[in-house]
């Protein structure tokens, strides 16, 4: 669904298309994948860190507000007391988190200038998703659930 609104809610003409749209959507929806797969193969680490991973994405926009609760929720979830028991799950947590954000802000960190005119009219940004970016975010998406896949389950 946040895939659909970036990529319709923006302005005609806008460059940003579907690869744009799909990066921007991705950590999101690989983040509720991971934390299904948390609880799945008995890893709480990594519902934990998919739900910290989500938290900062939510302070970007107010369209990803509401996430904020299903985040906290998977966070009090995964941390708590008793939970993680070997130190590979917490690693493997970790590494998780910080995929997820890196994920999502390799699209926001390079300012890309452009501006636009179409029939229906024109527009400005200072940032948007360049096909690079898109890459490269889809990128670590891929290597984050590969790695989470990877995590041995628990017995």
């Amino acid at each position: 669904m946040l895939g659909v609104i970036h990529l319709k809610g923006g302005s005609p003409g806008d460059p940003e298309g579907l690869l744009a749209a799909t990066a921007f959507a991705s950590p999101i929806a690989i983040a509720g994948v991971l934390s299904l797969l948390g609880v799945w193969r008995g890893l709480p680490a990594i519902t934990a860190a998919s739900g910290l991973g989500v938290i900062p994405m939510c302070l970007v926009s107010f369209v990803m507000l509401p996430l904020l609760v299903p985040a906290s929720l998977l966070v009090a979830y995964g941390l708590s007391p008793g939970t993680v028991r070997a130190k590979y799950e917490a690693q493997a947590g970790f590494v998780v988190g910080i995929g997820l954000v890196g994920a999502f802000f390799l699209l926001l960190v390079h300012l890309d200038p452009v501006t636009w005119s179409s029939q229906g009219g024109s527009g400005y940004s200072s940032d948007i998703i360049t096909d690079l970016e898109a890459v490269a975010s889809l990128s670590v998406v891929a290597v984050v659930f590969v790695a989470a896949m990877l995590i041995p389950r628990r017995r």
